[in-house]
């Protein structure tokens, strides 16, 4: 994964990553490199927010799905968000504002969290993407507003580029049993079986998968759900 950081109007830092998996399915959606066209109409729409607000913002992009992956600077808007209805509305509103910039959806993120931290006077909204229904597997918004309105960051992890049938030819139950067929040490009962969309990175693109997430007590399963394939394996222990 190739993350690129700038201040709009600065220098550009390179930093890179690696994910690992156990298999990739061939029918598998997948997003390949931002082209050089769509990163430049990211920067462009980043000059635009610093043109609007009259103030420098950093700028970190995500090559691979061509959006912001994080946005700090002063967003005032003048909102009383301490509570969570007022909160929603003004980082919706930012979000869609500036789709060009983010490429997140409003309509396929469902709010998951609120908190006003009396401490850091700051409000935090969470969302949770959805697509068709299905939660994406680290598909996370999170936007902060400062008590008296201003927004100043957003984290984004929305993937806009899945496109994958949503329908699972393998129910949860089958899954559970390849899992406990292939990890019979685990200790049976407290099962979490869920069906999810899980993105698999590498360093120039990124796939879509449509998965039963089993969690036991040491590990969670990603199984495919159309054909049972293992596609990944966490330690419950080091997530």
């Amino acid at each position: 994964m190739r993350t690129r950081a700038i201040i709009v109007t600065a220098a550009i830092a390179i930093l890179a990553s690696a994910a690992s998996v156990c298999a990739e399915p061939a029918h598998a959606a997948t997003t390949t490199m931002g082209s050089p066209d769509a990163l430049a109409e990211v920067r462009a729409a980043a000059s635009r927010l610093e043109e609007k607000t009259g103030s420098k913002w950093l700028v970190i992009l995500d090559d691979i799905r061509a959006a912001a992956k994080t946005v700090r600077g002063s967003y005032p808007t003048g909102a009383d968000v301490r509570d969570e209805q007022s909160a929603d509305v003004v980082s919706r509103a930012f979000l869609d504002e500036h789709q060009d910039l983010l490429k997140a959806r409003t309509d396929q993120l469902t709010l998951s969290w609120f908190e006003f931290n009396t401490v850091l006077n700051r409000a935090r909204v969470d969302y949770q993407e959805e697509y068709r229904g299905i939660r994406v597997e680290g598909g996370m918004v999170k936007v902060f507003i400062r008590e008296d309105g201003t927004l100043y960051s957003v984290v984004n992890d929305f993937y806009p580029g899945i496109d994958v049938s949503v329908a699972p030819a393998l129910s949860g139950e089958a899954a559970l049993q390849i899992v406990r067929g292939l990890d019979p040490s685990e200790a049976p009962g407290d099962e979490e079986v869920e069906l999810v969309i899980l993105p698999i990175r590498d360093e120039s693109s990124i796939s879509y998968v449509l998965c039963w997430k089993v969690k036991l007590d040491r590990h969670t399963h990603f199984i495919d759900a159309q054909n049972g394939v293992e596609v990944e394996r966490w330690s419950n222990y080091r997530r």
